[in-house]
């Protein structure tokens, strides 16, 4: 008797090719959700760079009405040398997605110290587990949320894993 709604969701690579998709009529099922009257699209960056173009590719996308929700940003080379990067895109609109594990260490010391400086910041709108399986990747939460609990306290941690967190902005998730 737990009211809970599963569909599936995953990140959408950041590639000049969003142009196109987005003129596809079946783009909003790459979208995970509505927040006002924009799509929501979970948008992942290279692990080895941002590419050029990367803020124009953004804005674009926030003109045709979809707000990116930017997955675990902290696993970014680039933001590992320039965490402060980030703050642009926050300001366009984006929304931010930490890994869980990424908070303890699972992603090395390079991305813990950008999850948590991005913590700190309060830049981060959600903490997710990025699984892929039950094996090597598997959904777990607890020990991320306990990091961030240490960083910005445990009421802030566990709104960062609650659903009602989007829903007091206004997401919607199908």
């Amino acid at each position: 008797a737990i009211p809970l709604q599963i569909a599936l969701a995953a990140e959408v690579r950041l590639c000049t090719e969003l142009v196109t998709m987005l003129q596809q009529e079946n783009f909003h099922e790459i979208c995970v959700g509505q927040l006002g009257g924009d799509r929501v699209l979970l948008l992942e960056f290279p692990h080895s760079h941002l590419p050029p173009g990367t803020e124009q590719l953004i804005q674009h996308l926030l003109r045709h009405n979809v707000r990116p929700i930017i997955a675990h940003p902290e696993r970014n080379k680039t933001m590992h040398h320039s965490p402060d990067r980030l703050a642009a895109f926050i300001s366009m609109g984006c929304l931010v997605q930490l890994t869980a594990g990424s908070v303890v260490g699972d992603f090395g010391i390079k991305s813990q110290k950008c999850a948590q400086y991005f913590l700190k910041q309060g830049w981060v709108n959600v903490l997710a587990t990025d699984a892929h399986n039950l094996n090597s990747r598997p959904p777990e939460l607890l020990e991320g949320v306990a990091a961030a609990a240490n960083i910005i306290g445990k009421d802030a941690a566990d709104k960062l894993v609650n659903a009602s967190a989007f829903e007091i902005a206004g997401c919607k998730f199908h």
